[in-house]
């Protein structure tokens, strides 16, 4: 972001001293980059996942239709980030499966 034509070669040679000074200017835009992102292992946005933000709700648009949330609304709202979090790390132990599952065939067809 804030060295476009840098490329991975000229980084490695980098030193110190060399290394953009703008990229304070960018640290909003990669950390909401960052966290608008679907993780492949998980199939949810990590910051659904960390906040506890239900994936499918939708926020009130007008703040005046906003109420304060009863008892079993926030047992509600919370067993459904505790099954998204659950839902998540199974996907987590999936991807992990089938990713050792492609390394495991790979190295036998290497070495037998």
């Amino acid at each position: 972001m804030c060295a476009l034509g840098l490329g991975e070669d000229e980084y490695e040679q980098m030193e110190a001293k060399d290394i953009p000074r703008n990229w304070p200017n960018y640290l909003d835009a990669a950390v909401k980059q960052l966290s608008d992102r679907i993780l492949l292992s998980t199939k949810f946005l990590l910051n659904k996942l960390l906040l506890g933000t239900i994936v499918n709700s939708q926020d009130e648009l007008n703040p005046e239709d906003i109420a304060e949330p009863t008892k079993s609304d926030i047992a509600l709202h919370l067993a459904y980030a505790n099954q998204q979090c659950l839902d998540g790390y199974l996907e987590t132990v999936d991807h992990t499966v089938k990713r050792k599952q492609i390394f495991d065939r790979k190295v036998l067809q290497q070495a037998p």
